[in-house]
């Protein structure tokens, strides 16, 4: 294990440069809208300040700790799309000094730890695997790192303390991403494999830990008379999109989105298939078990829960880089080793990061179906543009009073416009589930009247007469049509 406390003011260097290549890199997020899940969310966290309750007044399908993370970035940026992506940018340069200290706590080496920091740099802002949005799972690597941290750090010293903020980490994981449901596993199996004494009692400390944290958040739902909402929500209809996910066309999406995961992270998951192998040697077992047991555990996650757009996959960057960064750190030494001079490694060393980059340049691209599928970047620009058509409007109208129907699946609208959705479904695929409110939600459009409509091309044939004597058509693209109240 290694000592943090050794760490050299080369390697602040290091870090700081790092830091500041991420920072300016991300700048470019700032023009990417908004899309679905983090429009959601958005929507969600804004609300809540306005003392809207989630799940009950406004459906949603997440645990309830990112609506925090969404509402911290509002409290610290404004309440818009820039606060969301700077924030995010601060949130992942931490990420990226947690990332270090977890590899110089397991290692003495900070080759090996600058290593794995730089991988994740490059392989986390990968712009095909969605990296530079703002999605639960990037929030999720922090407390999944941490995790790891406290576990790795227990055997010196504070066992018992250091597990249960470990089991503590995994639980808030957990309330920021259901994809991580099965990430309690890997820290435990950990404890029960590798650890050398009392671990019974570790184990014990680490699932209070992980209680903890669960107990907290069904007060807070409890107190806030939601527990039944979030059951229903999260619990009920979270197993229900689960089962579904993985049948039809949804299924063979997954398989596509597991293709472009796979391809755009040759090297980590060349990383990760050599931690298996060292995991039943002598050298490095624990470590390499558990970032194996890691990965397992949170790809069954995505596969299950998830696994149907890239970002879902993005859970995995903070832990395959860590895997990446000791093959090739293996690689490093076994070439020296050979060739008996540090130089002749480094130079190949070098030739050889080089060829993977340009590989991975070369095969950075979209598979058909992100460039031809419903949620395309123009299909987000498209409800952008719309967004900016009805912040235009004016009329003496506050706009948070306006009524907006947005069909079927555009909850990022409400956030870009600030105005209020006309039904607590702010899209429709919860619908498949809660069958018996779908006539009330499209009836809103006929019974409330709202002051904007905006639907999807291809989904409002039976809306049609209505909108032709209640509405003008005030914006067409090749994707959405914008319709205004004629009265209101």
């Amino acid at each position: 294990m290694g000592n943090l406390k050794s760490i050299s003011w080369k390697e602040l260097v290091f870090l700081l440069i790092l830091a500041c290549f991420t920072g300016l890199f991300r700048m470019q997020s700032l023009h990417l809208p908004l899309d679905r899940e983090e429009g959601t969310i958005a929507y969600m966290a804004k609300n809540m300040s306005q003392t809207v309750m989630p799940y009950r007044d406004i459906f949603d399908y997440r645990p309830p700790l990112i609506y925090s993370v969404y509402k911290a970035a509002f409290s610290i940026f404004g309440t818009d799309t820039d606060a969301i992506r700077y924030f995010t940018t601060i949130y992942i340069i931490f990420i990226i000094l947690l990332l270090y200290m977890l590899a110089r706590s397991v290692s003495s080496s900070s080759f090996y730890a600058m290593l794995a920091t730089l991988i994740y740099s490059v392989y986390m802002n990968n712009y095909m695997m969605q990296g530079l949005g703002s999605y639960p799972e990037i929030f999720a690597q922090f407390p999944v790192l941490a995790s790891l941290f406290f576990a790795a750090e227990a055997e010196k010293g504070y066992e018992h303390i250091s597990f249960f903020i470990s089991g503590f980490f995994a639980a808030a994981a957990l309330a920021m991403d259901p994809g991580t449901i099965f990430f309690i596993l890997a820290p435990a199996l950990y404890i029960v494999f590798y650890l050398k004494k009392e671990r019974l009692f570790s184990l014990a400390w680490y699932l209070a830990g992980f209680t903890a944290l669960i107990f907290l958040v069904f007060s807070w739902l409890l107190y806030r008379g939601i527990l039944r909402e979030f059951i229903n929500s999260v619990i009920m209809f979270g197993s229900f999109f689960a089962v579904n996910s993985v049948r039809g066309e949804a299924g063979e999406l997954i398989k596509l989105g597991a293709g472009m995961f796979t391809s755009q992270n040759i090297l980590p998951l060349a990383g990760i298939i050599y931690t298996g192998v060292s995991s039943f040697r002598k050298k490095e077992p624990a470590f390499c078990g558990i970032l194996s047991m890691t990965f397992i555990t949170l790809l069954a996650g995505v596969m299950i829960f998830r696994g149907l757009y890239p970002h879902y996959y993005l859970i995995l960057t903070a832990i395959m880089p860590l895997a990446a960064a000791l093959l090739l750190r293996d690689i490093f030494v076994w070439v020296k080793k050979k060739t008996s001079s540090a130089s002749i490694a480094a130079v190949l060393m070098g030739a050889l990061i080089t060829v993977i980059i340009i590989f991975q340049a070369v095969i950075m691209k979209a598979p058909d179906y992100l460039r031809t599928g419903r949620y395309t970047i123009e299909y987000y620009y498209n409800v952008s543009a719309a967004a900016d058509m009805i912040n235009s409007d004016s009329g003496g109208v506050v706009r948070d009073k306006y009524f907006l129907f947005a069909w079927p699946n555009m909850p990022d609208l409400y956030f870009m416009t600030g105005a209020q959705a006309a039904t607590k479904y702010i899209y429709s695929y919860p619908l498949g589930y809660f069958a018996g409110d779908r006539d009330a939600v499209t009836g809103v459009l006929f019974n409330h009247t709202p002051v904007w409509v905006v639907l999807e091309k291809g989904t409002y044939a039976a809306f049609q007469a209505f909108l032709d004597n209640y509405y003008r058509k005030v914006m067409d693209t090749p994707t959405i049509t914008v319709y205004r109240n004629l009265v209101k």
